[in-house]
């Protein structure tokens, strides 16, 4: 049997070329059609094939080596798994945290590590990666400027006061501490006399020294120290001051060397009787009875040029109503005394 079908067909007023599944046409108006290539012909924001990446951890940046011109819907439908982005700048596609201005402070166009998360990149990284500028990317509080140095220094602060140490190995910057094992020693800091510079001025013990003591010059070199010319300074490994200086200020004449305080066992020091009236001992007072060539006076109450030996006084000068003499017997009675004649009474 043979059984035959009859059905009406609707005409359909358009063209060909009307049509959006025409690869002939340019429906969406952006110059190419899909047979020159367009994507996508219902798009006009899609042309025709470009360059997308593998982004395999899934970072939003895509991986310079692993590029391929298509259409994005053709990749897509490959292989809906892996991801495609349309840029390459990802310096490290197997790790999700390393991608362009991932760190805060470096530039934006870097691609760093930054494991402390400081804001700044390991500056020497040991995976695929721009170097950044964290000298310590294991320690969030090392970055640049993070420290008492000037600028933005990246520091090796072993001691822990704030300052680099000089002339520190890669990466870190030369810093200013001259002594980076000692938390007390630093720039700037007070001057000890210790033998040591604290200060890292380059000069050990200077003027500045808080503890300083003072030192008066010895002009004559006897021993004693002027207080006219006092000057601070810390001592030396001896514990002797500057030369020409010494610890004590009590010398009332620094030109001679004999006119200091005295001192056993040092010359000088002796008060004399002398016409200048030089205070020899400085004791403030001049030809005082202390003077080694003192006279000793004797009191002569009767005035009879004899003094009696009970009442006496050591003087430089002959003080009044005194002799030299002391062999008056009776110093009341004036015509008693020797050489005197001897009358029967």
């Amino acid at each position: 049997m043979i059984l035959i079908f009859f059905a009406c067909i609707q005409s359909i007023d358009k063209e060909a070329d009307e049509f959006w599944d025409n690869p002939l046409n340019d429906h969406d108006g952006d110059g190419l059609t899909e047979q020159d290539g367009d994507c996508d012909d219902r798009n006009n924001e899609i042309l025709g094939p470009t360059m997308w990446y593998v982004d395999d951890d899934n970072d939003g940046y895509g991986d310079p080596s692993q590029g391929v011109l298509e259409c994005f819907s053709v990749l897509q439908n490959a292989d809906s798994e892996v991801i495609y982005v349309a840029n390459s700048l990802d310096c490290n596609d197997g790790d999700s945290t390393i991608f362009p201005n991932n760190a805060q402070y470096e530039d934006d166009e870097l691609c760093v590590v930054d494991r402390d998360g400081d804001g700044y990149g390991d500056a020497i990284p040991d995976v695929s990666a721009d170097a950044g500028h964290d000298c310590d990317d294991s320690n969030p509080l090392v970055y640049p400027g993070y420290n008492n140095e000037q600028g933005t220094l990246c520091i090796l602060d072993s001691d822990g006061d704030g300052f680099g140490q000089v002339n520190a190995p890669q990466p870190y910057d030369s810093g200013t501490d001259c002594d980076d094992s000692n938390e007390e020693i630093y720039p700037n800091q007070r001057e000890l006399c210790d033998l040591v510079d604290n200060s890292c001025s380059g000069v050990v013990d200077d003027a500045l020294s808080i503890d300083a003591p003072t030192w008066y010059a010895d002009a004559d070199g006897d021993g004693f120290g002027s207080i006219d010319y006092p000057l601070s300074a810390c001592p030396d490994a001896e514990g002797n001051g500057p030369a020409g200086y010494v610890s004590g200020f009590t010398d009332c004449n620094d030109t001679d060397g004999l006119i200091h305080p005295y001192l056993e066992g040092i010359d000088g020091g002796v008060e004399l009787c002398d016409s200048e009236g030089r205070d020899e001992n400085c004791d403030g007072v001049s030809n005082d009875p202390s003077a080694l060539d003192a006279t000793v006076w004797y009191q002569d109450a009767d005035s009879d040029g004899y003094g009696s030996v009970f009442i006496n006084q050591r003087q430089c000068d002959q003080p009044s109503g005194y002799v030299e003499d002391n062999t008056d017997c009776n110093d009341s009675e004036p015509n008693s005394h020797p050489n005197n004649s001897e009358q029967c009474d």
